[in-house]
């Protein structure tokens, strides 16, 4: 395990999510286990890692990715390389200490992630749900908060498919750490053997509620805010601002075609610096400052930021006062310029520093 993770350490991240699937050859575990994988990049080298848990995973050491399983009973079987097709397809034996474990591939050549499977679960197809998407034992993303009304599951916690049924909640999903469900309610499945959970960690989702995971960008929490007329004003973030200067930071992500934007104001005086941070592998961001529908500034660098400055000459109160027409707040637009990398869409931090140079003492 240590060599495996030493000779991760020395490759380039990616996330070119690939399949891997173990089904016993004459339907029992322990014994021969068809395996395939599909999806991966040509000749490349996968890692084969067991596991008895699905709980947060371990990072991969010089990735910047996360196994889905483990962390418990971490362990290394073997590698394997793809053909020119990105593909394995051969028949592994599998011994009885291994049937039930979890199994995940990692591509030690580009630090992907593969799918995750279980060693001795014969794959059922589920017809009546979801017109056949999915299978036991697929592993699903949440794509909204409280799924069909599972409340404390937020969108991009992670599941696994247990059965189906032909309805508007059409399948059943084992949430990873969360136990605020029941045990499945086994009987109304109609597609896939079922048994009740020993824990409250099931729930039935709709089909629209659930996707696989990496195929679906999930909207941030500041949603909807896609044009000028729906940002969300900032203002009342500087309103405790005491002193000099003051920074606050908003978590957001940008999906293909959904642009972020928010109003924001600035008094006499002031200066409002905004800085987006990102990984620039995962796609370009950039930003422009608009004020009354026209665009002041942008900036639409390379690398892992973007940054404008905005300094006000204007008193909120002031022009009122003097009868002068106050200014449009101005709003700052962030938006992908380019989605570069495997996952759909990429994340950002927003950092909104305020600096007041006229009453730097001044507290409000």
């Amino acid at each position: 395990m240590l060599a495996l993770l030493t000779l991760l350490s020395t490759m380039p991240a990616s996330a070119s999510d690939f399949e891997v699937s173990f089904t016993p050859t004459t339907g029992v575990c322990p014994g021969p286990h068809d395996l395939d994988v599909t999806g991966a990049l040509p000749d490349t080298r996968i890692a084969l890692i067991t596991a008895e848990e699905v709980a947060g995973g371990f990072p991969v050491p010089g990735c910047g990715t996360n196994t889905t399983i483990g962390p418990s009973g971490i362990n290394y079987r073997t590698t394997m390389r793809t053909d020119e097709l990105g593909e394995i397809h051969t028949t592994v034996d599998i011994p009885s200490a291994a049937c039930g474990l979890y199994v995940q591939g990692i591509n030690t050549d580009t630090c992907a992630v593969g799918s995750v499977s279980v060693l001795g679960a014969v794959r059922e197809d589920l017809p009546c749900a979801c017109s056949g998407d999915y299978t036991k034992g697929d592993r699903v993303v949440a794509i909204v908060d409280e799924p069909s009304g599972a409340t404390g599951v937020t969108a991009g916690s992670m599941g696994t498919v247990v059965a189906g049924i032909d309805g508007p909640l059409s399948v059943l999903v084992e949430w990873d750490d969360w136990l605020s469900g029941h045990d499945g309610n086994c009987s109304a499945a109609e597609c896939g053997s079922c048994v009740d959970s020993p824990t409250t960690n099931r729930w039935w989702v709709a089909c629209d509620d659930i996707s696989r995971p990496g195929l679906t960008c999930i909207e941030d929490r500041y949603e909807p805010n896609d044009d000028l007329d729906s940002a969300p004003p900032l203002t009342d973030w500087f309103d405790d601002f005491c002193g000099p200067v003051s920074t606050r930071y908003i978590e957001g992500q940008l999906c293909e075609g959904d642009d972020d934007y928010f109003e924001v104001s600035i008094a006499e005086g002031e200066e409002l610096t905004i800085r987006a941070w990102f990984d620039d592998g995962e796609g370009d961001i950039d930003l422009e400052m608009w004020r009354d529908g026209v665009v002041i500034d942008r900036s639409i660098g390379v690398g892992d930021s973007e940054v404008i400055t905005l300094y006000s000459e204007y008193s909120l109160y002031g022009c009122s006062w003097d009868g002068e027409p106050c200014p449009p707040d101005p709003i700052v637009r962030v938006y992908l310029s380019g989605d570069d990398g495997a996952a759909p869409g990429n994340s950002y931090t927003l950092e909104l520093t305020n600096e007041d140079f006229y009453y730097p003492d001044y507290c409000y």
